[in-house]
């Protein structure tokens, strides 16, 4: 069973932790905006207990976050063995013998205006220490987190001398038989440049001076069903949703003031009524795309925004050029989301609603 990571509960040192999130939360207009990409990756391994987060619900139905939330889906992890002659300082701080426990983790990273990241972090272990990464480009570049900076990740274009740790899978079978081949995690330990977080290729042959290696397949542990996540997710990483993997089954709740009501789902498209009467409420969103991509809240299916709150009627239907279409028998997922007042970080989410609909 998947655990979910609360953010204050990830170390003996609770009272540490607040105190950083509280000092983050008075620099709202330097870090609100992506803090779903740069919590650090520290608050998902050095969780001590954990504990399920479900966002707190006002007198009048609508939700509200008072914390960072950290929530570990499934991770996979293995030995390598590197060589120190030519492996960049921090790698020679953590081990002192080249052989480093590399565990890549898929988390969900929720911010206080309920905006959620799905993303990727990492950790390389030694027998002296561990560094703590979040994924930076692509599908398997990572950035170090740097521990004096409120928990913001390094940024290596600007430090040529931040800490960057390369993971890249193969995969053996596709769609439901897909899955990590063990024989083939490759790994790079480096530092960052310009360069290197740019690059599209060949590691190996482009920067012959960086250490590289394979984790040992004899080592591979995981936790959770990694492979199905994965599949779950198909390669997507660093995108931004409202809901948490483990809404797939988000349970609806009445709140004041506000009426969702889906009154058609056919080939021409899912149509919807929309009331809103409620003070805090200033626009709203409804999207809609097939069931089984259920996680792929950004770039998949159509969608709706407005603020227009008062008896709308509105339609998600084939657009012209698009490669979208409404199939007869499928299953869609329908979301709608309410936001509130504008904020430093955005507009807060105050009320989500998850609906499946099959198309006739």
């Amino acid at each position: 069973m998947f655990k979910i990571f609360y953010t204050t509960h990830m170390s003996a040192s609770a009272r540490q932790l607040q105190a950083r999130f509280i000092k983050m939360r008075t620099k709202r207009g330097r870090f609100s905006r992506t803090l779903a990409a740069v919590v650090t990756a520290a608050l998902v391994f050095v969780m001590a207990t954990a504990t399920v987060v479900m966002a707190a619900v006002s007198s009048d139905g609508l939700e509200y976050w008072t914390h960072n939330e950290a929530y570990l889906i499934a991770g996979i992890s293995g030995k390598t063995t590197t060589d120190l002659s030519t492996a960049p300082d921090w790698v020679k701080e953590i081990s002192t013998d080249g052989v480093i426990t590399v565990t890549v983790n898929r988390i969900n990273i929720r911010n206080t205006y309920g905006y959620v990241e799905h993303t990727l972090s990492a950790q390389a272990a030694g027998n002296r220490g561990s560094r703590d990464f979040l994924l930076t480009g692509g599908r398997s570049l990572f950035t170090a987190t740097e521990e004096n900076s409120g928990f913001l990740p390094g940024d290596p274009y600007q430090n040529p001398d931040i800490p960057c740790m390369i993971v890249d899978f193969d995969y053996t079978g596709d769609g439901d038989r897909k899955a990590v081949d063990e024989n083939h995690i490759y790994v790079c330990f480096a530092v960052g440049s310009s360069k290197i977080m740019s690059f599209i290729g060949d590691y190996e042959q482009e920067f012959p001076d960086v250490p590289h290696s394979y984790i040992d397949p004899a080592t591979v542990s995981y936790n959770g069903d990694f492979n199905e996540v994965e599949r779950q997710y198909d390669g997507w990483s660093g995108f931004q949703g409202k809901f948490t993997y483990y809404d797939k089954d988000f349970h609806n709740t009445a709140a004041e003031g506000v009426s969702f009501e889906i009154t058609g789902a056919d080939v021409n498209g899912v149509r919807a009524k929309v009331n809103i009467d409620n003070p805090k409420a200033k626009s709203w969103l409804m999207t809609a795309r097939p069931a089984q991509l259920v996680l792929k809240e950004s770039s998949t299916g159509l969608s709706y925004k407005t603020s227009e709150l008062n008896h709308t009627e509105v339609a998600l239907a084939e657009q012209p050029f698009s490669p979208f279409v409404f199939k007869k028998g499928e299953t869609y997922v329908v979301d709608f989301v309410v936001f509130g007042e504008s904020g430093d970080g955005g507009m807060p989410v105050i009320y989500r609603r998850r609906e499946y609909v099959t198309i006739k």
